[in-house]
């Protein structure tokens, strides 16, 4: 995998919902070593402030495109906002892991929480073009419908779409891993099939699919978020604790 510094140009920015932004930009470097699940360290803009870079899943890559999807949270995120179409933008990447996709995958759930939604809809796309997945199942919780309603603006064909929101306020009323596991006691999606639970949002989110995958004796990738500086590892700041490590700090 070849991960590098490219000039990329902003080609569109939009406002999905309150405060969610989606930047298109093109990026053929980037594009072209890209894979669901990774991410990019972006510069905000060319002056001293903010001095680090942010890091933003992909939501999809091209032939000669990236697609970001972020939430304007402070004071990098909201200069990032104001991109105009034609600037020059700085991206590191890609970077991180990415999903490790089995061939003979045939159904995947994919689990989202908030903002996590931007790896997962990059991964639908996989697996309903490139990929021989039969079925794509994504479930996606959020805490009132303006941070779930927005699924409308992207392209996902194939996929069918569960929505669970704390309020009710669309789709199920609770969390999205209790809808989850409701759909999966049935057995509806895992009978009989090669099935994998792939999922990104808040850590209890994720610590929640991670069992629930672990009972029904289903492989499940995590994709987690963190603050970082680097995007690297250098500077510790995505680093979490593994299973039987003697410390959460290695």
């Amino acid at each position: 995998m070849h991960t590098g510094c490219e000039q990329a140009t902003v080609l569109e920015i939009r406002e999905v919902a309150s405060d969610i932004v989606h930047a298109t930009l093109s990026a053929p470097a980037v594009a072209g070593n890209a894979r669901p699940g990774q991410f990019v360290m972006a510069q905000a803009q060319d002056e001293p402030f903010p001095l680090l870079r942010r890091p933003l899943s992909l939501c999809n890559a091209g032939k000669d495109t990236i697609e970001l999807l972020f939430q304007v949270r402070g004071s990098g995120t909201g200069v990032m906002a104001g991109w105009q179409k034609g600037q020059s933008i700085s991206v590191l990447g890609p970077l991180g892991n990415g999903f490790a996709v089995p061939d003979d995958l045939d159904t995947a759930l994919l689990v989202a929480g908030g903002i996590g939604i931007a790896p997962l809809l990059y991964l639908s796309r996989f697996l309903t073009g490139q990929h021989t997945c039969e079925r794509v199942q994504l479930f996606w919780g959020g805490r009132t419908e303006e941070h779930v309603g927005y699924l409308d603006a992207f392209d996902i064909p194939a996929a069918e779409a569960v929505i669970a929101t704390d309020d009710g306020s669309k789709g199920f009323q609770g969390v999205v891993t209790d809808v989850v596991a409701a759909a999966i006691e049935k057995k509806v999606h895992i009978e009989s099939r090669k099935a994998a639970f792939f999922a990104c949002g808040p850590q209890p989110m994720a610590r929640s699919v991670a069992l629930l995958a672990e009972k029904h004796s289903l492989d499940c990738q995590v994709s987690l978020e963190a603050r970082m500086a680097c995007g690297v590892g250098a500077c510790l700041g995505c680093v979490v604790g593994a299973a039987g490590a003697e410390s959460a700090d290695v």
